[in-house]
């Protein structure tokens, strides 16, 4: 089966995107954008970000809404996370220990999130879940699973899951985690991007010790219209990555950045290949 044959996944302009080694992913029309491609080849976990802007910190976002709707019915696992989000800068905003209680208290204030057991009493999580979407088709869910093994991750990240946080509970990985989701519409940014797309990974069975990476983009399209700052953007955009896989001590294996063409390309989880279709030709890095 070539490339071409096989079912292609498209991470759009400032989106990130993951695959098992069953799709292929594409990031169309990189100008001054920079696709990523992040692979573990050992442990078949694949990702890309499609990078628009360098930095969060020039935005003018509003910061993002960091108040928890938690339902958990087993008061230790409760306690423990209760303990980690306060110490986190997050706000348990309402509390539940049953499904039906937490589908009313989500109606009760704007919740950043909803973090559930996949164990509730009366509905499971993924039925609770699904009457929350029900009501809000944009709310974020985080389903708390006691298996942690990757076929129990995907299982329920394809019912529809934001995340899956597993016990026992490390405080690190669940604040990246929940950070990941909270700040999901923020991953134009490279410095938001990578390190969500990476927790992902690691979060669906990769080491962070065995991924790797390839670049293209960071074209300077517009910099004989804008010799300033605002034409350097591609500049600015592929030193901002490299510099977060560098904080990653994730090593970068190829790249192809720079010039002022723009790119389209599609990585290949079976070949590890990154292929790149600029206007004039089709090559592989």
């Amino acid at each position: 089966m070539t490339m071409r044959d096989k079912t292609e996944l498209v991470v759009g302009i400032g989106k990130i995107g993951m695959s098992y080694g069953d799709t292929v992913l594409v990031s169309i029309g990189l100008g001054s954008c920079v696709g990523v491609a992040l692979f573990d080849q050992v442990n078949k976990v694949f990702g890309m970000a499609h990078i628009m802007l360098p930095n969060s910190a020039d935005s003018h976002l509003e910061s993002p809404n960091m108040t928890i709707l938690l339902s958990e019915h087993d008061t230790s696992t409760f306690n423990q996370l209760k303990d980690i989000y306060s110490k986190n800068e997050f706000s348990i905003a309402e509390e539940a220990h049953e499904s039906f209680e937490a589908i009313r208290k989500y109606d009760s204030l704007t919740m950043g999130m909803v973090i559930l057991s996949r164990y509730l009493p009366r509905l499971q999580g993924v039925e609770t879940m699904k009457r929350i979407r029900e009501k809000d088709r944009e709310s974020r869910v985080i389903l708390i699973s006691p298996q942690s093994d990757r076929q129990s991750v995907k299982m329920l990240l394809d019912e529809g899951a934001d995340e899956v946080l597993m016990d026992p509970f490390d405080e690190r990985k669940v604040v990246e985690v929940t950070k990941s989701v909270i700040f999901h519409n923020q991953t134009r940014f490279a410095d938001v991007a990578l390190p969500i797309l990476i927790y992902k990974m690691v979060n669906r069975g990769a080491r962070i010790d065995l991924i790797r990476a390839k670049i293209a983009g960071g074209a300077n399209i517009f910099s004989t219209m804008h010799p300033t700052d605002i034409g350097k953007i591609g500049d600015r955009n592929v030193l901002s990555v490299k510099a977060q896989l560098e904080k990653h001590r994730i090593r970068i294996l190829a790249e192809d950045v720079g010039m002022n063409f723009g790119r389209t390309v599609r990585f290949d989880p079976d070949t590890l290949m990154l292929c790149i279709r600029t206007k004039n030709k089709e090559y592989s890095i």
